[in-house]
């Protein structure tokens, strides 16, 4: 009996004994597959990096289409991923900006479908979604926009972050090109003022201002900028702003309407802007002077269609010995002529010199043709007026009447009644 109590009392000793080894033997087990997690994500132009708390085993396998990387709202492709100790490297298909030039945030996201990434304890690294990324892009400063003032004495270059100054510090500016319509205009300065310190303000001279209208360009060649001030960014690596070809320029300058050119025939002269004028802003008839004969007309009425002016007057502007007229205009206290949008109005017109068109020989009726109830008669020359219709005969069909005459420039229209036959035309 005795014997069998220590029989079992050896039994059971033997049995906690493996139990305790059983346990040690299982702790370290257990250790030995912690899962690696992700440590950090950072990106650098189109190399994104994520490292884990431990190096991933050789046996390990990544593909690019498992992960999703966006900036902001937008998804940026992954071109390829590759593994390399505790990090796996995502190459994109395309940079992210400066971590100067943009407020979007880049995050990470992996799915966990086609890879295996497991680290070299054992663990498999699991899904994640949305995880920040750390961007420290520094790239050359990239342009936001071109823009002329509104006096066409500067280009504004802004970029997307601050530019070195180098205000007065270049004597040759054949890196850059202003082109304006077609034409090349040099640069007097560069600027970068403490006030905006993203942007080169290129000077223009006042006798080659840009106008309101023209086309402009411009493009920048870096091999032949300052060695000495280079047009470069300011607080990171002191990245060189890199050549561009000819870039539109948006042309912002206003300026007051332009007399472009002044017309007359017969009792009308016509004045033409640089732009559409408030057709609520004629001014009286004495605001405007005309000059170049003894007896000249008076302006009876003014009026204004989009960028026309027209003066009506009281007698025609002959052309015998073909006179030179001058035209004279002074802004007046009251309704003075300005811009559509009532920006500007029109500055005063000091003896702008036209001639007349009007005829100094009688028209000449070159063709007529009828056309139903339609009768249409071409002079050689502008006509002033027509008769009434009471004053033409159509002859060819009996019973045909004019009932209507009207003139157009150097044509005649007359409506016919009945309309003539296709035979008779």
């Amino acid at each position: 009996m005795i014997r069998d109590r220590r029989s079992v009392r050896l039994l059971l000793a033997a049995a906690l004994a493996l139990c305790a080894v059983g346990v040690l033997l299982w702790i370290p087990l257990a250790l030995s597959q912690s899962t690696p997690t992700l440590v950090s994500a950072g990106i650098d132009g189109a190399t994104l990096t994520i490292t884990f708390s431990e190096s991933l085993s050789a046996a390990s396998t990544v593909a690019g289409s498992d992960f999703t990387v966006t900036l902001g709202e937008d998804v940026i492709t992954v071109s390829s991923a590759g593994i390399s100790g505790s990090n796996v490297t995502l190459t994109l298909a395309e940079a992210v900006p400066d971590v100067d030039c943009t407020t979007e945030r880049v995050s990470v996201s992996y799915s966990a479908t086609s890879s295996s990434l497991m680290g070299v304890n054992g663990g498999t690294v699991g899904a994640f979604s949305d995880q920040s990324v750390t961007n420290s892009t520094d790239a050359p400063p990239a342009i936001q926009s071109i823009t002329t003032d509104g006096t066409g004495r500067y280009i504004y270059v802004t970029f997307c972050e601050n530019i070195a100054d180098l205000s007065y510090q270049w004597y040759d500016f054949s890196a850059f090109t202003i082109s304006v319509d077609g034409a090349t205009r040099p640069v007097n300065d560069l600027i970068r003022r403490s006030s905006s310190p993203s942007r080169l303000d290129l000077q223009l001279g006042r006798s080659h201002a840009i106008r309101e209208g023209e086309t402009v360009t411009l493009a920048y060649d870096q091999s032949k900028a300052n060695e000495d001030y280079p047009l470069q960014d300011l607080n990171q690596g002191n990245k060189l702003v890199e050549s561009w070809t000819a870039r539109s320029v948006t042309n912002s300058v206003d300026s007051p309407p332009r007399l472009q050119s002044v017309t007359a025939l017969y009792e009308v002269v016509t004045l033409t802007f640089s732009e559409a004028l408030d057709e609520d802003s004629a001014p009286s008839a004495d605001a405007f002077t005309l000059k170049g004969i003894q007896h000249m007309p008076t302006i009876s009425t003014v009026s204004i269609s989009g960028s026309k002016v027209t003066l009506t007057l009281n007698g025609i502007l002959h052309n015998r010995n073909t006179p030179t007229y001058q035209l004279t205009y002074i802004e007046p206290s009251e309704s003075p002529l300005r811009q559509l949008d009532g920006a500007y109005n029109v500055a005063d017109i000091s003896s702008f010199e036209f001639q007349s068109a009007t005829p100094d020989t009688k028209p000449v009726a070159s063709r007529a043709e009828v056309d139903g109830a339609t009768l249409t008669i071409s002079f050689d020359l502008p006509l002033r007026a027509v008769a009434p219709a009471s004053a033409f005969t159509v002859s060819g069909e009996s019973g045909i009447t004019v009932t209507a005459s009207s003139v157009s420039g150097s044509v005649v229209t007359l409506t016919l009644s009945p309309s003539v036959s296709a035979g008779a035309a």
